[in-house]
């Protein structure tokens, strides 16, 4: 009997830029940049632009669109994959398809029983040589151990994350500087120290335009809420 709300969107523009910056990083190696400053050394560093790359946008919803409309400005070549084909101007194809094609694939999927697991190692073993991978959805979509196998087999040169697999599991033991006994946290740390690796604490909302919408419109649904007893956004009966 507890009526619940949401928010409907607050954040999208800024995971999406996230999601874009990670791939820049990682495709002009500024990690190695920083690392070769006190030597002055261009040795490895040379990079790669992202005009005329192609995009393959896994989930095109709220996030997805933003990604899409950045992915455009930097004039990539973008394709989508989503059960709900709502952007016209794009073009959309199978998951398959679109990993074959891409030079990096973004993941901005909602999670449900249906895209758990998706993004497996068996979905990659056809991967595009030099293909990059960033995840700004959740990390149960793309299994950690099927990540590390695909780089350690050089099928991605690149991975970008800003999810995790059990992430609360995996934020306490970070937090609390224990030692990391647990598997998946180790897996993590480990990848995090590679050079073709950017890991984030699922930051990619935190901006100040974000925080802003966010209590505005947590505000707005608390006052509806206190006039009509209902939210703008009420969560489906199915999901609660």
């Amino acid at each position: 009997g507890v009526v619940c709300g949401y928010l409907e969107d607050y954040c999208a523009r800024a995971v999406a830029e996230q999601g874009v910056m990670m791939l820049m990083v990682l495709w002009r190696k500024l990690k190695n940049q920083i690392k070769q400053f006190n030597s002055f050394s261009r040795d490895g560093l040379t990079g790669m632009e992202c005009r005329g790359k192609k995009v393959f946008v896994v989930g095109v919803g709220k996030i997805g669109r933003e990604i899409v409309d950045l992915a455009g400005g930097l004039r990539m070549e973008v394709k989508g994959f989503d059960q709900d084909r709502s952007v016209p101007e794009l073009s959309y194809i199978s998951l398959e398809e679109g990993i074959a094609w891409a030079d990096v694939v973004f993941c901005s999927l909602s999670l449900t029983e249906e895209t758990r697991a998706l993004l497996t190692y068996e979905q990659f073993e056809k991967a595009k040589a030099g293909q990059v991978f960033i995840n700004v959805a959740r990390g149960e979509i793309s299994p950690i151990q099927d990540l590390q196998r695909l780089l350690d087999e050089n099928i991605l040169k690149g991975i970008g994350l800003d999810v995790y697999p059990r992430e609360s599991q995996v934020a306490m033991v970070l937090r609390s500087g224990k030692q990391m006994d647990r598997e998946m946290t180790k897996t993590i740390c480990n990848l995090s120290q590679r050079e073709n690796v950017i890991f984030t604490p699922h930051n990619a909302f935190n901006t100040q335009e974000s925080l802003k919408q966010k209590a505005a419109k947590s505000v707005a649904s608390v006052m509806l809420f206190l006039e009509e007893t209902r939210f703008p956004h009420p969560v489906p009966f199915q999901f609660l």
